[in-house]
């Protein structure tokens, strides 16, 4: 089971998100469905279906004393940063809640935990992805939109298909309690 815990925006808000392709230009590329965009707290990786329960434990251990915050976004760009774009993206700020509760599940979930720095930790929702090797294509566009609440975070599954992933709600983890 590949699974990664994530942050998702009101439907509303990620449909303002996916708006976004629309006011630039752009290479052949498959928008991200709207019900997919969320923001990656924290890929785990390939778990066996007997550890889920205890990845949900451990999920909830580390939002426990986190309070639900809000998240702006900030740049409309293309990822990774060197070489051929494979995604378009959606930047968003680094408010102290959502980097202490990723330092947590890292610190928690990570096989290797001094590999994932805190200062390479950058928050975005893919809102599209560009097909094959990438994509040559300059993006960076400072964004002036609203902010959203993260009151919760999810464990998702993640099924991998020639046409896309299909995301799967495992377990849903409220902060503040």
């Amino acid at each position: 089971m590949r699974l990664f815990v994530a942050a998702y925006p009101p439907p509303s808000f990620a449909a303002e998100l996916q708006a976004l392709l629309g006011r630039v230009e752009l290479p052949d590329h498959r928008p991200t469905p709207a019900d997919q965009v969320h923001l990656t707290l924290f890929f785990v990786g390939e778990r066996q279906p007997r550890e889920l329960d205890d990845v949900v434990d451990t999920v909830a251990a580390a939002c426990r004393g986190i309070s639900s915050f809000r998240l702006r976004p900030v740049l409309l760009t293309a990822l990774p940063a060197r070489g051929p774009k494979r995604t378009v993206v959606v930047e968003c700020d680094r408010p102290a809640p959502l980097v202490e509760l990723h330092r947590r599940l890292v610190h928690r979930l990570a096989r290797e935990p001094r590999v994932h720095s805190e200062r390479d930790f950058l928050p975005h929702c893919t809102i599209a992805r560009f097909p094959g090797a990438g994509a040559d294509c300059t993006l960076a566009e400072p964004l002036q939109l609203g902010d959203f609440e993260v009151g919760a975070v999810c464990v998702m599954s993640s099924d991998l298909a020639p046409t896309g992933a299909t995301h799967r709600e495992r377990a849903r983890v409220e902060l503040g309690a």
